[in-house]
């Protein structure tokens, strides 16, 4: 992977808060947020969730 921004491949991989989502208000699912970070510029160039498949959509999407 390269950076779109300067160009280099050096990245690190950050953790931020909680993503939620969840069938109804009361039964909500929390995931962490990850960030892979170009160590050269800082630009953020992909934003995830591990295991996906455990978040549910909300009724009201």
């Amino acid at each position: 992977m390269k950076c779109p921004y300067c160009g280099k491949e050096e990245f690190v991989t950050g953790k931020q808060g909680a993503v939620y989502a969840g069938v109804k208000i009361s039964v909500l699912k929390e995931r962490a947020l990850y960030h892979e970070i170009c160590v050269n510029c800082g630009t953020v160039v992909r934003s995830y969730v591990k295991n996906p498949e455990k978040l549910q959509k909300s009724e009201h999407e």
